[in-house]
C-alpha cells in the first residue's frame, strides 16, 4: 500500500484518469499490454502538447493498446491546491481538495500542517 500512495487518492466520486496530468506509473496500470518507456514517452509529449481528447494518447501506445474513454479522459473535476506560508523558523501549510462543476468551485476537504523548522547555526 506504501508504494501505491503516491498515486491513489479516494475522492467522493468515481472519475476517469486525466491522461494530461498522470504519472507514467498510472497510464502504464491504466491499459493492458501498456509499458512504462511508452507511458514515459506520452508523459514528455504532453509537456508541450496537451491532448484534446484521449485518442490523441493512441499514438504513443503500443500497437496491441487500446485507449478506452471509458477510463481516461483529458480534463479534471477535482484539484489538490497547496499554499505554503513561512515567517521565521515556523512554516504553515494547507493543502485543500477542491471540486470543479463548470464555473463552480468547491472545497471538499482541508488539511494544515505547521512545524518548526531546523536554524542555520
Amino acid at each position: 500500500i506504501a508504494r501505491l500512495r503516491p498515486f491513489v487518492v479516494l475522492l467522493p466520486a468515481a472519475t476517469k484518469v486525466n491522461l494530461n496530468t498522470a504519472p507514467r506509473e498510472v497510464i502504464a496500470a491504466l491499459f493492458d499490454g501498456m509499458d512504462l518507456a511508452s507511458a514515459e514517452r506520452l508523459v514528455q509529449a504532453r509537456k508541450t502538447r496537451p491532448l484534446q481528447k484521449p485518442e490523441d494518447a493512441q499514438s504513443y501506445m503500443p500497437g496491441e493498446v487500446v485507449v478506452d474513454n471509458n477510463r481516461a479522459s483529458v480534463d479534471s473535476a477535482f484539484f489538490f491546491v497547496t499554499g505554503r506560508l513561512r515567517l521565521d523558523e515556523r512554516q504553515l501549510e494547507q493543502r485543500s481538495l477542491i471540486q470543479r462543476q463548470d464555473l463552480v468551485m468547491k472545497v471538499l476537504a482541508r488539511e494544515r500542517v505547521s512545524q518548526l523548522l531546523d536554524t542555520p547555526r
